[in-house]
């Protein structure tokens, strides 16, 4: 991302991150896309008090009827919001009509890890995974692995994929965190208080066993 891009985020919440790019990476526009019509408003009124109205125009759509002019966007970015689209392949094969050639998609995701091959462990990590897609509501589609992503995106079109994990990155300095600051708990309901303290208590890797978390790059010829 960088100077003349037309970024496209998929998914930004409320628009944290869409600010810090506009701050730091100096885009030329960035549209957002979002079916969260509650996130929309705030996202609107967190980007109005930053002051950057003219560069971020946060829209309420969908990330897989997007409702965005082909080959318009040179940079389409989805920060941890792809694995509940129905589907993320949908999703690709959108992101490869509205980018312009040489175009970018950039996602961060949450795949399912390898079973291995100690059966204790595989309950372990189908727990692990259970747990967090009916939580997240991830549909059943986007349960696969690496090489099938990649595979989903070469079949969209996209080539020079690049897909790296970085769960070790990610999953045990949450931990950490959360289990040194857990003044949220006061906010949870007595039983999910209950719950949550008995995750705090187990180590990340337990957790958070069947979680991969995935940095992908593609680009459309």
């Amino acid at each position: 991302m960088g100077p003349g891009d037309t970024v496209l985020d998929c998914g930004y919440g409320f628009g944290d991150q869409d600010i810090l790019w506009t701050r730091n990476m100096k885009p030329e526009k960035i549209i957002g896309l979002n079916i969260t019509k509650s996130q929309v408003e705030r996202a609107r009124i967190n980007v109005a008090d930053a002051g950057l109205k003219k560069s971020i125009d946060l829209r309420e759509g969908s990330a897989t009827e997007m409702p965005i002019e082909n080959e318009s966007i040179d940079l389409v970015v989805s920060v941890e919001s792809a694995f509940h689209y129905r589907t993320r392949e949908n999703f690709f094969k959108e992101a490869f009509r509205v980018l312009r050639r040489g175009g970018r998609l950039v996602t961060a995701d949450i795949l399912p890890t390898t079973n291995s091959g100690n059966p204790f462990r595989r309950i372990e990590q189908w727990l692990s995974w259970n747990l967090v897609a009916g939580k997240f509501n991830i549909p059943q589609e986007n349960y696969y692995l690496i090489p099938s992503y990649t595979n989903k995106l070469s079949k969209a079109g996209f080539v020079h994929i690049d897909i790296k994990s970085i769960r070790d990155d990610v999953y045990k300095p949450l931990h950490e965190y959360l289990s040194r600051n857990r003044t949220f708990l006061g906010k949870m309901h007595p039983l999910a208080k209950i719950l949550a303290q008995l995750t705090l208590n187990r180590s990340a890797e337990s957790v958070y066993v069947g979680l991969d978390y995935i940095l992908s790059y593609s680009e459309k010829p």
